[in-house]
């Protein structure tokens, strides 16, 4: 934002007499000049009128970033602004398994996936700043992978992601604390890469489970993996 600078002002008298000059301020648009010579005064009221300097945004997120294959892949995009909030982000160049949404660009990578490289712009409306931002995939899958995205604990439903590195039988079942099974959300043959589905804390006759422990495993023919949830009322 601009500010107001010194004025100069000039003051006519047709004595010797020395002149002080006073400035005060008459709330946020005016300033009240007073020339003086000891006896008599003069007053100006001046209107000042301040304009606003718009500045461009300062993008501070990181230039370089990581992700692995078949792996949640987030990145949030943040900038400055000494005008105030309000900016709008955009991104260029993504590669075909990354989407984005306001101010993050999200996806898994897939075994296609390699070294990139993509755009972001913040704008205010006016002004903008772009940053080019350099990304490097490893693919590291060799094995079944099994998570839990969350919410954990969850009252309504949660996320369960897994991920396969070839075309393979699974069976994903949900069991209680004590082991007793309480439904089966995958059982069959299952396309390599990334998979994720959402389990709403019911049982195989649709009937809402008790609050306690569970856990959701994984098997294949050479892997198994389980995850605890907690599940709330």
């Amino acid at each position: 934002m601009a500010s107001l600078s010194d004025m100069r002002v000039m003051v006519v008298d047709d004595t010797e007499a020395n002149i002080d000059i006073l400035l005060e301020t008459l709330g946020d648009d005016y300033k009240v000049v007073v020339a003086t010579d000891g006896e008599l005064a003069d007053t100006l009221s001046v209107s000042v009128r301040i304009n606003p300097q718009n500045d461009a945004p300062v993008i501070t997120s990181l230039d370089a970033v990581e992700a692995t294959g078949y792996e949640y892949f987030r990145y949030l995009a943040t900038a400055t602004d000494v005008d105030g909030p309000g900016l709008a982000f955009s991104f260029e160049g993504l590669p075909a398994w990354m989407d984005a949404a306001s101010d993050s660009v999200y996806g898994v990578p897939d075994s296609d996936a390699t070294d990139t490289f993509f755009t972001v712009v913040a704008s205010d409306g006016s002004l903008a700043d772009t940053l080019v931002v350099t990304l490097r995939v490893t693919q590291l899958l060799d094995a079944p992978a099994l998570h839990l995205s969350g919410p954990n604990p969850f009252k309504g439903q949660t996320t369960i992601q897994y991920e396969l590195p070839a075309e393979t039988d699974v069976r994903l079942t949900i069991y209680d604390v004590r082991g007793r099974e309480v439904v089966t959300l995958v059982d069959g043959k299952c396309p390599a890469g990334y998979h994720e589905l959402m389990w709403d804390a019911t049982n195989a006759q649709g009937r809402r489970v008790a609050t306690g422990v569970y856990f959701a495993r994984i098997t294949t023919a050479d892997y198994g993996k389980s995850v605890k949830m907690m599940v709330l009322r």
